[in-house]
């Protein structure tokens, strides 16, 4: 250390606050791809949602249901960050997690998409 107090390192550059924005939109995700890509994990989120099965009997239910092939993914975020702040964000999510977990009872019990491909994926 100098007599400043600055590292040698920090002597390359300058550290600035950051200022961080107001507001930021909160977009809802139930689904997430992972890809890697040289150096960095690309997280693509997307909004699945069940589509409409309206039919005032279970075999008109079962006919629409039978007639969908797919489902809309509705882009919600694509991420790309960089390996080595990775274990950093799980770190931070997992305490995160940790702490509402006790706040609220978290639970696996299968929501109304559990009939279709949702959750996270890895896109090997």
């Amino acid at each position: 250390m100098t007599k400043e107090g600055t590292s040698d390192d920090r002597e390359q550059g300058k550290l600035l606050p950051i200022t961080w924005p107001k507001d930021l939109p909160a977009i809802y995700a139930n689904n997430l791809v992972v890809q890697n890509e040289t150096g960095v994990l690309v997280l693509s989120f997307f909004q699945i949602n069940p589509p409409y099965v309206i039919g005032t009997s279970e075999e008109q239910r079962k006919e629409i249901l039978d007639k969908l092939v797919s489902v809309n993914a509705i882009p919600a975020a694509k991420l790309v960050i960089p390996l080595h702040h990775i274990p950093g964000m799980i770190e931070v999510i997992q305490k995160r997690f940790a702490q509402a977990g006790k706040e609220v009872e978290v639970t696996n019990a299968p929501s109304a998409l559990s009939q279709l491909k949702t959750g996270i994926e890895d896109a090997d």
